[in-house]
């Protein structure tokens, strides 16, 4: 099994075996080795195929932009929402202001 995550800003629906797999934005979806592979084209080098069969290329010249769209789809073995960590944002710690308004003393 496998977790693919959709990074674009649509929801994406193919099928395998039968099954229809529902990809939401931003959600990590658990589907089959067999799945991913006759979808994206996991494991396989050559993604002109499943590119085609998604219908994103229709010619050479659509092939860069239906590859930046594969690219969106992220494959991991472990579920990335399982270990997800803290937004740095809510990470960071803010600083305390200095004392005396940040003002310089000029000594003479």
């Amino acid at each position: 099994m496998v977790f693919v995550t959709n990074n674009t800003d649509a929801a994406f629906e193919d099928g395998y075996a039968g099954e229809v797999y529902k990809f939401l934005p931003g959600k990590p979806l658990e589907i089959s080795v067999e799945a991913a592979r006759h979808i994206f084209g996991y494991e396989d080098a050559n993604k002109e195929p499943y590119l085609i069969r998604l219908g994103w290329t229709m010619t050479r010249m659509d092939m860069e932009a239906a590859l930046e769209k594969l690219s969106k789809f992220v494959i991991t073995e472990e579920n990335p929402g399982k270990h997800h960590s803290l937004s740095p944002v809510v990470e960071r710690v803010p600083l305390t202001p200095k004392r005396g308004g940040g003002k310089l003393a000029h000594i003479t």
